[in-house]
């Protein structure tokens, strides 16, 4: 059932762009080429689970990868790049890469999420606790990664040349969280990723909650309060066990002017 409503809520997702389709016909060539992120990511999985709609309206679409919103935002403002439509997240974006291109709209919620071993490190209350460990932040050019430095920042710390936080694609940090070489990894996901269901079933990792949550909320000006009720993620063995506080941005689907 979960599987369905994921492929209904994509669909949904898409609808503004197969409007955009069938009332302007901006792409002669009937073909999308979609900036997603690396594979095995939420928004490479949503970008997948809709390609089998387009298809059903005559539209080919290819999923390009890429290391997230930043270099998104740098092909899509490419003519040479061949990508005509992808996933942003405006507010890690500079104003004038915003002017880049044309928003289809904001598409749904996507929480930022901290897992860490919680056997190794104990409970972690604190962003300001978890720099003293190894921590997985995403490449250079992704929303993950600008997310993160501004979330440090407000508690006084940067992660550039710090090497407690290391950048790397999300399925080489899922890999090493569950190896032990990371103690800790913050990603962004969507509350049915496959990527949260796994860490969220090992009782080797906990999720961190953001204390002060609403003045995250009110000082960076793109986040939004969101709360992941109890069971949610797997009702039989009650995932999670309470229901969880954490901050999360919207994806928006954008296309070039």
């Amino acid at each position: 059932a979960l599987i369905s409503a994921h492929k209904r809520e994509c669909l949904l997702l898409l609808a503004p762009l197969l409007l955009l389709l069938s009332i302007v016909n901006p792409f002669a060539d009937r073909k999308i080429v979609l900036a997603a992120d690396n594979k095995g990511s939420s928004w490479y999985q949503m970008a997948q689970s809709g390609e089998k709609y387009l298809n059903d309206f005559g539209v080919q679409l290819k999923i390009q990868t890429s290391d997230g919103t930043l270099k998104n935002a740098e092909l899509l403002a490419d003519s040479s790049s061949h990508v005509n439509a992808a996933f942003l997240i405006p507010g890690a974006l500079t104003p004038k890469q915003n002017q880049e291109f044309y928003s289809l709209g904001s598409l749904d919620y996507e929480p930022i999420w901290i897992f860490y071993n919680k056997k190794k490190l104990g409970l972690i209350d604190s962003l300001k606790d978890l720099a003293h460990y190894r921590i997985g932040v995403g490449p250079v050019k992704s929303g993950r990664y600008v997310l993160t430095k501004k979330l440090f920042e407000l508690n006084r710390i940067s992660i550039q040349d710090n090497p407690n936080f290391i950048p790397a694609p999300l399925n080489q940090q899922l890999e090493s969280l569950v190896g032990g070489d990371i103690d800790g990894l913050i990603f962004i996901a969507e509350a049915f990723d496959k990527n949260v269901s796994k860490l969220m079933h090992n009782p080797d990792f906990a999720v961190f909650e953001f204390p002060d949550i609403a003045a995250y909320e009110k000082n960076i000006s793109f986040l939004d309060a969101v709360k992941i009720p109890a069971g949610s993620i797997d009702i039989l063995e009650k995932l999670p066990a309470k229901d969880i506080s954490l901050i999360a941005i919207t994806t928006t689907l954008a296309v070039r002017r």
